[in-house]
């Protein structure tokens, strides 16, 4: 148009597309070619087409080797955009949900698919988590006791338990021998997050129905199982920055925060435990499970075990969004 930039060509005044641009900073900064070119599915047409055109053209040599295009993420049905303002920032996420919820959250989907951004599906990534937490402290647990005590004999089991229990074991091995590889499968095919991650909750799943079938035994669980298994969840802590931190501490601090949205602190659900605990060493059942029942309108679940009563806000108990 008059009065903007332009050179003169063959065909008249004009200036080159944005597209030379990126095709400029690659060759200087990464080469004439170059391994890995990233970008939204949105950018194939014409950006990266022209990017590759000029380029190949000017150079005679291949441009980038590998393109990875990643799929948009929906807020409201329309792409997040910082320009239009439909945007959630990372600050304003955090302000209501654990970082790990955000990681597992896009994780749990390839990267080259589209997502849609809306709090129930968020909801039900820190449910995951929540499972998974519970799972490794129960593990964690049975781990400790493995270190302590000698393996016992089965103490009124009959032939046909031991057989299951057996069976839940070798399944439980077979899972966690075979994480390590299916975990390098699903991260060569293509980054395959969502896959890398199921296989773990295959591993997971199998676990605890072999510590159920611990439960009622009263044996340890293999201490060489959970040792290996451990060794391969750290493949999952380095590339992928999850299950860092302690299962209790985490779980701790996710009952404590959903506590806030409920009008039972944290100190009054202990104290409603404590008398819960009084009444039943009275054998005043009614009692006991009339606090239970009054914990439970209040979103507030107990667990109890040979170790004491832990409690939990349930997910949506009393909660309006956030944790």
């Amino acid at each position: 148009k008059p009065g903007e930039p332009s050179w003169e060509s063959p065909w008249g005044k004009g200036r080159p597309g944005w597209h030379i641009e990126w095709s400029a900073m690659a060759s200087k900064y990464l080469g004439e070619n170059f391994d890995i070119h990233g970008g939204g599915l949105d950018l194939i047409f014409p950006h990266h087409e022209n990017e590759v055109a000029q380029s190949e053209a000017a150079t005679g040599k291949p441009f980038a080797r590998i393109w990875m295009h990643n799929g948009l993420i929906n807020l409201g049905r329309e792409k997040m955009s910082k320009s239009t303002g439909n945007i959630i920032t990372i600050r304003e996420f955090l302000k209501k949900y654990p970082v790990e919820a955000l990681r597992f959250y896009i994780l749990s989907a390839h990267y080259r698919n589209p997502m849609d951004f809306d709090e129930e599906r968020v909801e039900e990534a820190i449910a995951a988590l929540e499972r998974f937490r519970k799972t490794m402290v129960r593990i964690q647990d049975f781990y400790e006791r493995a270190g302590k005590e000698k393996p016992s004999a089965s103490r009124g089991v009959n032939q046909g338990e031991s057989s299951e229990r057996k069976l839940l074991e070798e399944a439980a091995l077979l899972q966690v021998v075979q994480l390590k590889d299916r975990f390098e499968d699903a991260m060569e095919d293509d980054f395959n997050t969502a896959k890398a991650i199921g296989c773990l909750f295959q591993v997971v799943r199998a676990l605890n129905q072999y510590c159920d079938s611990l439960a009622t035994s009263g044996e340890t669980i293999s201490k060489a199982l959970i040792d290996q298994f451990f060794t391969t969840l750290k493949l999952y802590q380095k590339v992928f920055g999850l299950f860092e931190e302690d299962s209790g501490v985490w779980l701790r601090t996710l009952w404590e925060e959903r506590a806030r949205s409920v009008d039972l602190s944290p100190s009054a659900i202990e104290a409603k435990i404590a008398l819960r605990l009084e009444a039943r060493q009275r054998s005043n059942w009614e009692l006991a499970d009339a606090i239970r029942r009054e914990l439970i309108q209040h979103g507030v679940m107990l667990e109890d075990s040979p170790d004491g009563t832990t409690w939990r806000v349930k997910r949506g108990g009393g909660s309006s969004g956030g944790f």
